[in-house]
């Protein structure tokens, strides 16, 4: 979208005023930032608002892998309707604690203060000052570094296993290049419960910064039965023929890639 980088720019100088220790708690602060985070997101990101609206059903049972303050969260919620359910995951203390305040009352959502990866325990998650949805469980913000906190660490696995899960129809996955651990400690379940798709965020660059690969990524869904997909500037889904041509085309940036199950005939944007 064309407006999308200026949102970008106007996003990262309220999170630097709103969120700044010793303001982010005067009255009204955080309710400011989440209004300008909901009308920010919105505008810069209507292809997934439509590629959810045109996948997620009624009933559907979804994990949202990298909540952040719960937009996509809420909205998956809605498509669910009261007989499907969102697993929520976000570690980052102050983007749950407002996420929490955003789902209150919506018995539809599950809400869980935890980073995902490939073992359980705690890590370092590393916030970023500027975009909080750029916090990251590896140390490669540099300068933009707000605080460093120890979060809780578990695998998709053994939480599915703690909360007798039997069904998962689709992931969505945002977790600034921790994705490949996170798959890897997601393999049982996905192999158990087989969901029909993942949209999982891609970042050459966040990838390597995590000590893992573009070409992991690539491996990894492949080993668990999915097939890459991309999306056009329309919004229109494309095979990804050639991911070593896609990776270099999002050297330095990010995107969306539409992980479709081998078994599951979902719909074609």
């Amino acid at each position: 979208m064309s407006g999308a980088p200026l949102v970008h720019r106007l996003g990262r100088l309220l999170t630097r005023l709103l969120l700044a220790p010793g303001l982010r708690d005067l009255p009204g602060a955080r309710a400011l930032y989440t209004r300008f985070y909901v009308l920010g997101k919105t505008l810069a990101e209507p292809r997934e608002r439509r590629f959810l609206q045109a996948q997620v059903e009624p009933g559907m049972v979804i994990f949202d892998v990298g909540a952040n303050l719960g937009f996509y969260t809420l909205l998956l919620a809605d498509r669910v309707g009261p007989t499907g359910h969102v697993h929520a995951f976000e570690p980052d203390p102050l983007s749950c604690e407002i996420l929490k305040s955003r789902a209150a009352g919506r018995s539809n959502i599950e809400i869980n203060q935890t980073a995902v990866g490939d073992h359980a325990g705690t890590i370092t998650l590393y916030t970023n000052r500027s975009n909080r949805a750029d916090n990251r469980v590896h140390p490669s913000l540099g300068a933009e570094t707000a605080e460093a906190v120890d979060v809780p660490l578990t695998t998709l696995d053994e939480y599915c296993i703690d909360r007798n899960i039997e069904r998962i129809d689709a992931v969505k996955m945002d977790i600034q290049g921790a994705e490949v651990a996170a798959l890897e400690g997601f393999r049982k379940t996905i192999d158990r419960l087989k969901p029909r798709w993942v949209l999982i965020e891609f970042s050459p660059e966040h990838l390597r910064g995590a000590g893992s690969s573009p070409e992991a990524f690539w491996a990894i869904l492949g080993e668990l039965g999915y097939e890459p997909w991309g999306f056009g500037e329309g919004g229109e889904a494309f095979r990804i023929e050639d991911t070593g041509a896609f990776t270099r085309r999002w050297e330095g940036g990010y995107t969306d890639v539409w992980a479709r199950s081998r078994l599951s005939p979902e719909r074609v944007l």
